[in-house]
Order: C-alpha cells, then structure tokens, then sequence
C-alpha cells in the first residue's frame, strides 16, 4: 500500500502520546522508500533529518502543505531521499538487529532484578 503511494506523511506532532515516543509508521514509511513528509519532534528527529525527509518544524498547517507540495515538486531530490530512509532502517531498525538488543536488555533487567 506504502510503495503506491507519491507521499507519506506524519502530520501529528503536538500529541502528547507521539511527541517523544518512536513510531512504528516512521520505521514502515522508511521501509517504503517513498518521500517522506513530518511535523518535527524530538523522537522523529532522532531518526529522520533533512538528508531523509521534508520537515516542518512546527504544527502549521500552511507549513506542512507547502512541504508536502515541496516533496511532490521536486523528483529528483526526493527520490534519494527515501532511499536514504529505507537504508538507515534497513541498518538500525531491522528486527534481525533489534531483537538481539532487547533480548540483553531484558536479560540484564532479570539479573539485577
């Protein structure tokens, strides 16, 4: 579904609930190698930058549009870009490297106890 479509976007940033938590959907969205449009916050920005997404650093509407519009304008900037993405969560992100990391982090927790 994520590969059809021009733009993925992640407009929500002033929710409590996802201003510091990581998203499941950056990681999917990055696995789509499609552009990429968000509203910054401090956990998304721990992921993506400008080399790998459109940014809007504030919740505004008229902001967020003209990224959008700004990914959907300019091809040949923002197909690298989502490549970019896809290589970073292929990288960091992939279940084969994570599962590792959180098995010794949960064995560390059980042995201090």
């Amino acid at each position: 579904m994520f590969k059809a479509s021009d733009l993925l976007a992640l407009p929500i940033g002033d929710i409590l609930g996802t201003y510091y938590s990581e998203q499941q959907k950056i990681f999917e969205y990055m696995a789509a190698s499609r552009p990429i449009a968000m509203v910054a916050t401090p956990a998304r920005l721990g992921i993506l930058s400008h080399e790998t997404a459109y940014i809007a650093h504030r919740p505004d509407t008229e902001e967020f549009a003209s990224i959008m519009a700004k990914a959907l304008e300019e091809r040949d900037e923002a197909e690298p870009k989502a490549k970019k993405a896809r290589k970073i969560v292929e990288k960091e992100y992939d279940w084969k490297i994570l599962a590792p990391k959180y098995a010794q982090a949960v064995a560390t927790v059980l042995q201090t106890g």
